[in-house]
């Protein structure tokens, strides 16, 4: 009969290893593109991850021709008071051409975007970039806001605007 406790230990250190070897590449890719202020960093099977911050940006499945967020409305539905919860949104660039994030805000209270982001941030083209927004309850109730986004096609012309609703309910545990 085979240890049981060495095959559980097996996959652990297997994805050990390939974390490892992931970060070894994203350093020495960042390293070589630090000069020339390259959003991406490397790619792995369609993903790609921004060094300068925690933003995941990955290629399109159906590249489609407008920019736009999804999805429509992020509901947190219940959430403990003082307790916080977790979703995620995309920016969507459907574009040929790349588009820069200018402003990203949250005027409402109990949400924040919960991403790292440096901006302006560009979006590649065909490419969603994943940013995490956290609902943070303080009192029981309904609460409700939207994420605001300005963003610039191509890295000029005129400023757009796009919104995401938030919902969520703050419980008395």
């Amino acid at each position: 009969m085979k240890n049981p406790s060495a095959l559980s230990v097996l996959p652990a250190a297997v994805s050990v290893a390939i974390f490892l070897a992931v970060l070894t590449v994203l350093a020495a890719t960042a390293s070589a593109q630090a000069s020339t202020g390259t959003v991406l960093g490397t790619s792995l099977g369609g993903t790609a991850f921004d060094l300068t911050s925690d933003i995941l940006l990955r290629a399109m499945k159906t590249p489609g021709a407008t920019a736009g967020m999804g999805p429509r409305k992020l509901d947190f539905s219940d959430v403990g008071v003082n307790k916080s919860a977790l979703n995620v949104m995309e920016i969507t660039n459907g574009t040929n051409s790349k588009i820069e994030i200018e402003s990203l805000s949250v005027p409402s209270s109990g949400f924040r975007v919960a991403s790292k982001l440096t901006l302006p941030l560009t979006v590649p083209p065909q490419t969603q970039a994943v940013l995490e927004v956290e609902f943070h309850p303080t009192r029981p109730g309904d609460y409700g806001g939207e994420v605001q986004v300005s963003y610039r096609p191509n890295g000029g012309g005129k400023s757009r605007k796009m919104e995401i609703a938030l919902k969520g309910k703050g419980v008395q545990e």
